[in-house]
């Protein structure tokens, strides 16, 4: 009888704490519509940017470019179908773009020092994944996104209670077989529990409206596809100058990156450049660049 409470406990935990995260992200306050943006927000950096909308996975790569397009470092193709970073400068780089650097590229980099980017190299990833737990990090320090609330707290602490509570009290009285089923309960409601410690805390008011400046930019990307940038950033469509056309194509392109949808700006931007005659400074080589999948490359 004391495992099925026990088990029923843990169960009830568990969903409370699945409860506790879906309710902090229905809650979270914002504009009443979203309104299509046209340039990024001012003073976030772009890897705090995609963990505000869930994009994680893109944080770092959407770093990179940023940090290529502004010059702190170089794309360098390497042949047949290899590609490396070379450092240029810490100038303009925030704290935590530096620690990507440095974790790129080591403490005090010279100029040129290069990096290869492998598909397997397990120690560079764990280097640059701290520095995109960090960012997450950043929002709450910011004021971006509330801590945990008390009753995440209480239930991590209920759910490490159990685990003494199930040995001590029914271990020895229940075979192996019979005990594993409540320990897994257990085991499921403190792993749960203390993973959504990280995340339950909702954006505040701040953090929901750059949450939705993102979105607003997200949807200007997305229909902003290759012919239309041309049409609207060329030299011929466009009253700017030649280097303002190509200078804001590559503000936005970390969040062409984040969003996943970068491969028509890439075209345009690349396209634009070559209409210029001025093929953007960050790249080694325009023309090397090719999509997983498509079997295409960027024409210029």
């Amino acid at each position: 009888m004391g495992a099925i409470i026990l088990t029923g406990v843990a169960l009830a935990l568990l969903g409370l704490s699945i409860g506790f995260r879906l309710s902090a992200r229905a809650a979270v306050p914002g504009r009443p519509t979203i309104i299509t943006e046209f340039e990024p927000p001012q003073g976030l950096n772009v890897m705090v940017a995609a963990h505000l909308v869930g994009r994680s996975k893109a944080a770092i790569p959407a770093q990179l470019v940023s940090l290529a397009t502004r010059g702190n470092l170089r794309v360098v193709e390497r042949p047949p179908r290899g590609w490396a970073l070379q450092f240029l400068t810490f100038d303009g780089a925030d704290p935590m773009e530096r620690s990507l650097l440095e974790a790129l590229f080591g403490v005090g980099p010279a100029i040129g020092d290069n990096v290869e980017l492998r598909a397997r190299d397990n120690s560079l990833a764990s280097r640059v994944a701290i520095i995109s737990s960090r960012a997450m990090k950043e929002a709450t320090f910011r004021g971006l996104r509330r801590r945990p609330g008390n009753g995440q707290t209480i239930v991590s602490i209920a759910a490490l209670a159990l685990l003494p509570i199930l040995i001590f009290s029914t271990g020895p009285a229940l075979p192996l077989p019979w005990l594993l089923i409540p320990l897994a309960a257990v085991l499921s409601a403190i792993a749960v529990s203390l993973a959504m410690m990280q995340y339950t805390g909702p954006l505040t008011r701040d953090g929901a409206l750059l949450r939705d400046h993102l979105l607003g930019l997200r949807d200007y990307l997305e229909l902003a596809e290759g012919e239309r940038l041309r049409v609207l950033h060329s030299v011929q469509g466009s009253e700017r100058s030649a280097d303002r056309v190509v200078r804001v194509d590559e503000e936005l392109l970390p969040y062409a990156v984040l969003w996943g949808v970068e491969r028509s700006w890439l075209r345009a931007l690349i396209g634009s450049a070559g209409d210029l005659d001025a093929p953007p400074a960050w790249l080694s080589n325009p023309k090397a660049l090719a999509y997983k999948g498509s079997g295409r490359r960027i024409r210029t």
